[in-house]
């Protein structure tokens, strides 16, 4: 499915917004520490993967959802497993972002929260703190999410 760019704030978008996580329970930069300031429901949703497993934490690929507001839903997906600041470092894991989407799809097929519209937005996922590449991640994004429409929200 096309992705339709927008200029604007993403967290105050109507639908699902979805974006990136690491596997270390930690939203402690950028569009996720955003998210973890102005959505406290949604950190605590994320962090109590991590707090309430019995065995195995929360691997590449895996979300979690928490209903923000009537109209807004915030997908966390496991899109990298190590942080760090070192730019000849690509952190974004593409099977993770692969495996998020696909939940996620499924996700906006059966709409949960039961949103009046259900979309799909998100920031350039993987491709600022993480240095993925956007041209490999907006494709796993086209292929994978079929059940709604799809925003890239930018600054």
């Amino acid at each position: 499915m096309s992705i339709t760019t927008i200029k604007g704030n993403l967290l105050t978008s109507e639908g699902y917004i979805i974006h990136g996580c690491n596997t270390q329970g930690v939203m402690g930069a950028g569009v996720a520490l955003a998210i973890k300031e102005m959505y406290p429901h949604a950190y605590h949703v994320y962090r109590a993967m991590f707090d309430n497993c019995l065995q195995e934490r929360p691997g590449l690929g895996s979300i979690s959802t928490a209903k923000v507001s009537d109209t807004r839903v915030i997908i966390n997906a496991i899109t990298q497993d190590k942080t760090g600041r070192d730019k000849d470092v690509v952190y974004v894991s593409y099977d993770g972002v692969r495996a998020s989407m696909r939940k996620a799809n499924s996700l906006l097929k059966h709409n949960p929260a039961g949103l009046d519209n259900p979309r799909l937005n998100f920031p350039l996922i993987g491709c600022g703190l993480a240095n993925g590449d956007w041209d490999i991640i907006k494709a796993i994004i086209e292929e994978e999410i079929t059940s709604a429409e799809t925003f890239l929200y930018i600054l």
